[in-house]
């Protein structure tokens, strides 16, 4: 039997491939009012398959079981997402397609590793970065190097930067630097996101595919430490109790803690101070453990170094264009093509792969992909919506601030202040300019050199569009 399953396979074939009986299954799965053995019998005949989610689940947790019993590839740990989901899709076996394992359900059943001894695999890690990591990195010589230096002097390190500018990828090739270095910085390491949204660019007009990741809090995260440290002494604690001793746990040990995409936790402040306080700030003791973090807002507080990541280097922007030829498979773009290409983008990866997917689909738009860049147009503006979709109702003084700011070429502090107390004659107007303008900095929006306030031009472009 082939050790890597096919779309033909029946509920007996995925049993035999994990060393599974029917009388075996039968004597280990246990579901209130599900008759496992007669079930079993009947889908031999065709007559019946799993309806219900649960019981698929509970399916798949037995063959994961076995599994690792019997050192079979099928359905192990370093598989599970990806034979889960092709059973869970299975026409043969579930009456509906009930997609692929959520964060959590994956975790459950890949915990039960520990009481075989084993260790947590690298497929449970690497398949929470979404979307997946990229072989090679382009252009980020320097960024490596500062992060580098960033979580060695401090307990909390935020990545951040507007959408797109690869803060994931990053993250996670630091992360294989560290662990290959000389001296490690780390033992372990553990990786959650609150992604909601990810790209696929195989649907270039409506790229935006939805994620189904629990929302990350406290208990989440305390969780996950649990299971991919192997902490099993630790289940069914409280929520209290759990924090202090893993607590004590980071502070004795060096661990790393990494949360992807932060910004869309509801109280990402909250969240980092909780993150400092776990990993002892403030108790004057050496701190061995750190946290990384990245995120389309700064954080501003005590024991965080923030790293503000820009587009790939100007000189790596072209050849990262080239890499992508062979995937992309676009038409040849000439040496002018390829520097509008880069400048246009700002060098931002995730642009470049939108722009090349649609000339791959119309060469002869090529000058019409660079004006909907700068234009905001549909196909590019999913990437800033998160940032200012809540401005025009929640915090309006920002979103006017911004629009202002993005119809206007060069603007400098002072002229936007004056003009704003122009518009805005209350007396605490200035208090609600300069908490305003704070917002935008912080959500990565502008950014301010000295007098002169810069802004994104792809977010200016998307601003325009929007107003």
């Amino acid at each position: 039997m082939s050790t890597e399953p096919l779309p033909s396979w029946t509920l007996d074939d995925w049993l035999k491939a994990v060393g599974a009986t029917i009388t075996s299954i039968d004597a280990r799965l246990k579901i209130e009012g599900f008759k496992v053995r007669s079930f079993l019998y009947e889908s031999r005949r065709k007559r019946q398959t799993i309806q219900s989610r649960e019981i698929a689940l509970a399916f798949i947790r037995e063959l994961n079981a076995f599994a690792l019993e019997n050192d079979s590839p099928v359905m192990s740990c370093q598989n599970l997402a990806r034979h889960a989901e092709m059973f869970l899709s299975s026409k043969k076996i579930c009456r509906m397609d009930l997609g692929g394992l959520r964060q959590d359900e994956f975790d459950s059943i890949c915990s039960d590793y520990q009481s075989l001894g084993k260790s947590f695999p690298y497929d449970a890690i690497i398949q929470r970065v979404q979307p997946a990591p990229p072989a090679k990195l382009f252009g980020r010589e320097q960024d490596l190097i500062h992060l580098q230096h960033l979580l060695h002097d401090y307990p909390l390190s935020v990545i951040s930067g507007v959408g797109g500018n690869g803060k994931t990828a990053l993250a996670w090739h630091l992360i294989q630097h560290l662990q290959h270095a000389e001296k490690p910085l780390f033992q372990q390491f553990d990786w959650v996101t609150d992604k909601r949204l990810v790209f696929d660019l195989s649907q270039i007009m409506t790229p935006i595919r939805p994620l189904d990741n629990d929302p990350v809090s406290l208990p989440t995260l305390l969780r996950s430490m649990v299971v991919r440290f192997h902490w099993a002494d630790l289940y069914g604690m409280s929520d209290e109790d759990l924090f202090n001793e893993c607590a004590r746990r980071l502070q004795q040990q060096p661990y790393l803690l990494v949360v992807d995409n932060l910004e869309t936790v509801e109280n990402h402040q909250q969240l980092a101070t909780y993150l400092l306080r776990l990993l002892g700030v403030g108790n004057g003791n050496t701190l061995p453990s750190r946290a990384l973090l990245t995120s389309r807002h700064s954080l501003e507080m005590l024991g965080c170094g923030n790293w503000r990541l820009q587009g790939i280097e100007d000189s790596q922007r072209i050849p990262y264009i080239q890499y992508l030829q062979p995937t992309i498979n676009f038409p040849t773009l000439d040496p002018k093509q390829l520097e509008q290409l880069a400048e246009s983008t700002c060098g931002n990866p995730l642009f470049i792969q939108l722009a090349l997917q649609r000339y791959a689909l119309a060469p002869q738009q090529f000058t019409q992909i660079l004006l909907d860049l700068h234009h905001g147009d549909t196909a590019f503006q999913y990437i800033f919506a998160p940032l200012v979709e809540d401005l025009h109702t929640q915090h309006y003084e920002a979103y006017w601030l911004a629009i202002c700011i993005a119809q206007l070429p060069v603007i400098h502090q002072t002229n936007l202040r004056d003009y704003w107390l122009e518009k805005f004659t209350d007396d605490k107007q200035h208090e609600v300019y300069f908490r305003a303008l704070g917002l935008l900095r912080q959500r990565m929006i502008i950014e301010i050199r000295g007098d002169e306030i810069i802004m994104h031009p792809l977010i200016k472009g998307y601003l325009n569009a929007r107003d």
